[in-house]
């Protein structure tokens, strides 16, 4: 969180993207520098109005409530959102989760998939990662 509230203040830097892969937490964090009591449509549109002028993209990871997608192309100011459910799994590890997301939604997108049909194979992938107990990153990810 504190690295995503100094990149949130980094006018600069936010500028220069045009994909972003906060956990909820973090997003606040990038919004107003702290836990906010605004709702995550507020707070995703103000992270996106900060960001690349033509196109930009927040994958919000969610825990258990799956993957909320924010979007703004064009128009600054007009964002569509996503939400992407999941259902519940035994979680072995978390660690590589938004990796394999990442990783996954970003192949997926070099590939010639939609946004949506990347973040729906990178929450598969993410999956898989979360209940490898040996590793941080599923082998079964090809």
């Amino acid at each position: 969180v504190p690295k995503a509230r100094i990149a949130g203040q980094n006018k600069d830097f936010l500028k220069c993207l045009t994909f972003a892969y906060p956990n909820l937490d973090e997003l606040y964090a990038m919004a107003d520098g702290k836990k906010s009591k605004m709702d995550v449509r507020q707070a995703a549109v103000r992270v996106l109005n900060q960001m690349n002028d033509d196109i930009s993209f927040l994958v919000i990871t969610l825990g258990a409530e799956g993957v909320f997608l924010a979007s703004m192309v064009g128009e600054r100011g007009v964002a569509k959102f996503q939400h992407f459910p999941t259902e519940e799994i035994d979680i072995a590890n978390c660690t590589g989760a938004g990796d394999t997301l990442a990783g996954s939604l970003i192949n997926s997108l070099l590939n010639g998939s939609t946004i949506e049909e990347g973040v729906r194979r990178g929450m598969e992938y993410a999956k898989l990662s979360l209940r490898c107990g040996s590793r941080a990153i599923s082998q079964q990810i090809k």
